[in-house]
């Protein structure tokens, strides 16, 4: 019975399920990605003891078994590693399409109501008025009226105070003020960058499934500009460090290394907001 259920032909026919499965889900409106990475994952497990099982089997040296196995699970890494680049890069671009149709979809227009006509009634002829008589008051003596004193109400000389109040600071102005650039890798100064990557970090809490620096640089390498990779990662790196000073956000770095990044091993960073009570206040202050 097992024999028959670890023979090629069922396996193939699974791994071929999993994968329409997983390719049929991105294809839905909207589209589920989590489950198609499910999908695709279980299909790179489930052809690993089938291969283990021929190499070991197989009649060769040593050596050549060992070259093969390189090859046969290197390649199937890689072909996993891809497929889930590729969901989320198709994730990325519907999340980036939504937000440009809402910048770019006018602001609905209230009808105009159409000016009300009334019919006028016919004018009646006038009827002969009264015979006026002239009515005699008694005789008063004339005197000047007093002129009344007029005295503004408590509550106005209140209210002006609270109508002159300065308008409230942004974010990014406070952390421009509080967090001084350290890092030798930022090409440019704070008050060029702080503004974008802020925006980036909102758009990560509010549209992403995952928090960190990795998706982040994802996002904002679509808006390149200019300036080296390494001064990308020390803008967002900075950012994420001030809003951590200021109390928002809590920082893991985990032992993962950046993926993307040529140089210097940079280990990623995932974040998330200390309450939602900082969450909002995020929010309310960009």
């Amino acid at each position: 019975m097992w024999a028959q259920m670890s023979s090629w032909p069922v396996v193939l026919t699974v791994i071929g399920l999993l994968l329409a499965a997983g390719g049929g889900v991105v294809t839905l409106s909207p589209p589920d990605y989590t489950t198609a990475k499910i999908c695709f994952s279980l299909a790179a497990l489930i052809v690993i003891p089938p291969l283990g099982y021929w190499i070991i089997s197989a009649k060769a040296s040593t050596g050549e078994r060992l070259i093969v196995s390189l090859f046969v699970f290197g390649a199937l890494g890689v072909i996993w590693a891809w497929s889930m680049l590729w969901i989320e890069d198709r994730e990325i671009k519907i999340i980036e399409t939504k937000v440009s149709q809402k910048i770019e979809s006018p602001l609905p227009v209230a009808p105009q109501k159409e000016p009300q006509t009334t019919a006028t009634e016919p004018i009646k002829p006038s009827e002969p008025a009264p015979p006026f008589r002239e009515k005699v008051e008694p005789s008063t003596p004339l005197t000047a009226p007093r002129k009344q004193r007029i005295v503004p109400p408590a509550d106005i000389k209140k209210e002006l105070p609270n109508k002159l109040e300065a308008p409230k600071e942004k974010l990014a102005d406070i952390l421009i003020r509080k967090c001084p650039p350290i890092d030798p890798a930022l090409e440019r100064r704070p008050k060029f960058f702080l503004q974008e990557w802020l925006n980036v970090i909102k758009k990560v809490n509010g549209e992403m499934t995952k928090q960190d620096l990795q998706t982040v640089m994802r996002i904002r390498v679509r808006l390149r500009d200019g300036i080296s990779d390494d001064a990308h990662i020390a803008e967002a790196r900075f950012t994420l460090h001030c809003l951590e000073s200021e109390g928002y956000i809590r920082i893991m770095e985990t032992s993962d290394p950046l993926q993307g990044h040529i140089g210097v091993v940079i280990n990623n960073l995932t974040f998330e907001f200390v309450t939602e009570e900082k969450r909002n206040e995020f929010l309310e202050a960009l």
